[in-house]
């Protein structure tokens, strides 16, 4: 893998876990963690594509007695994953071959990693190869399109959150609406996948109160493309 790739994302890591919010789990959680948990069967076999510092994977591990495995580019990121009970390798996702043989995992997770790789649909072939048959693939993307985006263009600036590029996020270089971005570009190249299910979210639906967040689910049920902040999808592999 490129030097220069993989010494960005461990800079990046070391920033993110110092900065005052990211000190617990409770300030920097996101839905993509518990819609991935919700999906993942327990005592499943398990591969977090992208694992970072191994959040999923711990709670896998101790709440649902997954095995649970993870691929990343930054070395600090997998030491602290390891540590959490992660059984963490060194892999760049958009141009490495996984280092894992064919039909190995029950569930690969794919959590908001996508939007910073340069070859998503290596990214997905590979997770596809590993599932098993019957198995899953969990994918969750930044909705480029989300309103808040847009009322920076109209302003004639971009945001920050767009490019994902306030200290230790790691830029974003990918960019998916909820609509069809990630189907037409990325999906439609990997063979044998079918969506068993797509849903828009929030980032942190814990950060808002009971009645802002239900008028923001609403908004996302009317739009979702406008509204929504994060996609989910869960992505069967079929036989063939």
């Amino acid at each position: 893998m490129p030097g220069s790739f993989r010494d960005y994302y461990d800079k990046e890591w070391r920033i993110k876990l110092e900065r005052k919010e990211y000190k617990t789990l409770e300030r920097r959680w996101r839905s993509r963690w518990d819609f991935a948990r919700k999906h993942i069967t327990d005592n499943s076999m398990v591969l977090d594509a992208a694992c970072g510092d191994g959040v999923l994977g711990m709670f896998l591990t101790q709440k649902q007695q997954c095995k649970v495995h993870g691929l990343d580019v930054s070395p600090y990121a997998i030491e602290i994953a390891r540590e959490r009970g992660v059984d963490a390798q060194l892999c760049d996702i958009s141009g490495d071959s996984f280092p894992y043989s064919d039909e190995h995992f029950d569930a690969v997770t794919m959590l908001c990693c996508l939007e910073h790789v340069l070859d998503p649909v290596h990214a997905m072939r590979e997770a596809r190869r590993v599932t098993k048959v019957g198995g899953i693939i969990i994918v969750t993307l930044p909705n480029a399109v989300y309103f808040w985006n847009r009322l920076w263009f109209l302003l004639g600036k971009t945001s920050p959150d767009l490019l994902h590029i306030n200290p230790g996020e790691g830029m974003h270089i990918q960019f998916f609406n909820y609509t069809n971005d990630f189907e037409n570009r990325v999906l439609s190249q990997v063979e044998g996948l079918t969506t068993h299910m797509k849903r828009a979210d929030l980032k942190n639906p814990k950060k808002y109160s009971r009645l802002t967040r239900g008028a923001l689910y609403l908004l996302m049920k009317i739009s979702p493309n406008l509204f929504a902040q994060y996609t989910h999808w869960i992505l069967a592999k079929g036989a063939g």
